[in-house]
């Protein structure tokens, strides 16, 4: 969701002035069902992957998900340790060291997980 968000994001701007809201998360729903229309009617079977979504809980996703394509084949919800988000953290920035800054967004981004994971089961 974050990267089709950020697709229409583009497309709100221009060269000159780039948008700099947010994107309404109806504009990014309406885009992910309207790929999902044009992957049936060419007869693909795709499995979607939603590494994130920008929805304010995973009850607002999974329901918005439901209420529109049915119940999925299966659910996975999945998060890995404090220790190895740092780890892909530093090789993706080329680091040695984390700031507490960004330790204390993983360590915010952990809660969050936590709390959607509970809410999925």
């Amino acid at each position: 969701m974050t990267s089709i968000a950020s697709d229409i994001k583009k497309s709100m701007g221009t060269e000159e002035e780039p948008f700099e809201g947010e994107v309404d998360i109806k504009k990014v729903q309406e885009a992910i069902l309207e790929m999902i229309q044009k992957n049936k009617e060419s007869g693909k079977k795709i499995t979607y992957l939603f590494s994130s979504w920008n929805h304010k809980s995973a009850t607002d996703f999974l329901n918005f998900m439901v209420g529109s394509c049915g119940i999925p084949n299966f659910l996975i919800h999945s998060q890995c340790d404090k220790k190895t988000v740092e780890e892909r953290y530093k090789k993706k920035n080329e680091v040695e060291e984390i700031s507490q800054d960004v330790s204390d967004e993983i360590d915010a981004s952990h809660k969050i997980a936590e709390k959607m994971r509970v809410e999925i089961e």
